[in-house]
């Protein structure tokens, strides 16, 4: 793609994410797209401890989940940067300095009543001094615990901006008060960045968001004739006829395509200097792939790719040799990098 963006002047407005006004934080940033040529392409391993060893064992995965060969794919894919929990960023950072770090500050675990709840999982100045350039976390909208993540996010972001990092956050809705069907949703997603963007006033640098997936207008229509639907009961969205509700305007919004939806999650946040990565890097049929792209990556939408599990998890690992084989992820990052716009900072 042979657009060029400037993180310095992002969108209508020409502004910069907050972060990027300390000179350190730009250096970094510009060290990340020079070594990835330009691209916001990033290969995050911060799973494993999260879901636990037997879903990986489950799903085929968890002798690929070797860290030193995330690394490894990280550097020779050309990725922007790497994001690990603290451990594995300090390894990072031994094996290969050039390689930019994202440290997963925070962590999660499933409470028995299926909550995600996160911790801190290491101290900034140890990964300041271990050379590593950015914080990361997840913030999840709608978490019962979501009171304990904004104070993470207002001490993290004071944190990195002590030690001359960027914040990275991943802006994902989780939790008791989203429902399931709508945690890649726009009204949750935009929820969910409006409270990061509102806290994160020293540091941030880049938003990570899932995928919006489109709406289910026929679910709310058909509430009219009686059929209430109990995923838009818990919204302000209700039902047709519903007190405070604008049945044009919501008809508007959830008639939206997928491509348009996108937009208008990262528009706003565009127009605050503010711009953002796409889950969607992973490996999958062609023409879905390409859909993806067009309709998640652009000026005006996205500007990078999160290729995560499913793609260090195409390595093939030989058990008698105790050797990876890393053609095919290396492949698929070779596609992603043609694929994304040109970023300079």
């Amino acid at each position: 793609m042979s657009t060029e963006i400037r993180l310095m002047e992002v969108g209508p407005n020409k502004l910069c994410a907050p972060g990027l006004r300390n000179r350190e934080v730009r250096n970094h940033v510009k060290h990340m797209l020079e070594v990835s040529g330009g691209h916001l392409l990033s290969l995050p391993f911060d799973h494993r401890e999260e879901h636990g060893s037997d879903k990986y064992y489950a799903d085929g995965r968890y002798d690929k989940a070797d860290i030193v060969n995330v690394i490894e794919c990280a550097v020779k894919g050309k990725f922007a940067a790497a994001a690990f929990l603290p451990g594995g960023a300090i390894l990072s950072k031994k094996l290969h300095p050039e390689l930019p770090v994202i440290a997963k500050m925070n962590s999660s675990r499933e409470t028995p009543e299926g909550e995600q709840q996160c911790v801190i999982t290491g101290a900034v100045e140890d990964m300041a001094a271990a050379g590593v350039e950015f914080v990361g976390m997840t913030y999840y909208y709608g978490n019962a615990y979501e009171e304990e993540m904004r104070e993470q996010l207002v001490f993290l972001d004071r944190e990195a901006a002590e030690y001359n990092m960027g914040l990275i956050v991943w802006n994902y809705p989780r939790g008791m008060h989203v429902p399931k069907a709508f945690e890649s949703a726009l009204h949750a997603q935009r929820s969910g960045a409006d409270m990061v963007m509102s806290i994160a006033c020293n540091s941030l640098v880049l938003l990570k968001e899932k995928i919006t997936v489109p709406y289910d207008l026929d679910a709310w229509l058909g509430q009219a004739s009686g059929k209430d639907d109990p995923d838009f009961a818990r919204t302000s969205f209700q039902k047709p006829g519903a007190k405070g509700v604008k049945d044009d305007a919501v008809k508007g919004l959830l008639s939206l395509s997928r491509d348009e939806l996108i937009e208008r999650l990262v528009r706003p946040q565009l127009r605050l200097g503010i711009g953002s990565m796409m889950s969607g890097g992973e490996i999958q049929k062609q023409e879905t792939f390409k859909k993806d792209l067009a309709d998640g990556i652009g000026p005006t939408k996205h500007l990078g790719l999160i290729a995560g599990r499913s793609t260090w998890g195409s390595a093939e690992y030989d058990w008698a040799a105790d050797s990876f084989k890393n053609d095919k992820v290396l492949a698929h990052a070779e596609l992603m990098h043609a694929s994304l716009p040109t970023v300079v900072c």
